[in-house]
């Protein structure tokens, strides 16, 4: 079942997962905490990002996006840091290249045993663009610390 996500603030979150900016625009649909579809009727693109949680630590975010773009056609796409990385990192990374469709954008998130993925696909270089602004953004979404816990 797919129903409107709320995206408050304009950030698409799943508490204790992640985060991911989202322009004004752009609406999320998808099932809660698991998947979601971003859209905006004015770019030519859309983003999928799908959460994975497994029984062990999560794997390389790296090799989840080269296993993703090898899955999707791409030979060996470069890897591309996320936004505030100087680099494609164990935690956070990024692909795009080209194909007959157009543009391909994703980014992982390995975080603890949750692994985010934020695939985009753009149909022209002005979508691939708005898609790489938006995708780049995801990143690690701390739990709020009660003060009267401790830990």
């Amino acid at each position: 079942m797919s129903a409107e996500v709320p995206v408050t603030g304009q950030v698409l979150v799943r508490e204790g997962v992640f985060r991911l900016r989202v322009p004004d625009g752009w609406a999320a649909t998808g099932l809660e905490g698991h998947r979601y579809r971003l859209r905006c009727p004015d770019v030519d693109a859309s983003i999928d990002v799908s959460v994975h949680r497994g029984e062990a630590a999560a794997p390389d975010a790296r090799e989840t996006v080269r296993a993703f773009a090898r899955s999707a056609g791409a030979d060996e796409p470069a890897l591309v840091p996320l936004h505030g990385d100087d680099e494609a990192t164990a935690s956070r990374a990024g692909a795009r290249w080209a194909d007959g469709d157009g543009w391909r954008v994703v980014a992982a998130l390995s975080h603890g045993r949750d692994v985010v993925l934020a695939a985009g696909v753009a149909g022209d270089e002005d979508a691939r663009s708005a898609v790489e602004r938006i995708v780049t953004t995801l990143e690690p979404h701390a739990r709020e610390r009660r003060w009267w816990r401790r830990g």
